[in-house]
């Protein structure tokens, strides 16, 4: 329900709550080379604190996120 956000933090992400780690369509971010991001919200900044103990080390979607932490970083295989 918001046109723009300053800053998104992201608890967790995962593959069991979406394919690509975090849903694009509730962050508004698809990140395609030379394509438009149109999508609400408009987003500034996305931060990702942790990655689910169900994606096992799998860290898909964590590049549409602008910073994380040394945690999530370290659950990566």
């Amino acid at each position: 329900p918001f046109d723009a956000i300053d800053i998104l933090v992201i608890k967790e992400i995962g593959k069991n709550f979406s394919g690509t780690g975090m849903d694009t369509n509730v962050v508004g971010r698809l990140m395609i080379p030379r394509m438009a991001e149109d999508h609400k919200p408009d987003v500034a900044v996305i931060a990702v604190l942790n990655i689910s103990d169900e994606s096992h080390g799998n860290a898909a979607g964590i590049g549409l996120g602008n910073v994380t932490t040394l945690r999530a970083v370290n659950r990566i295989d």
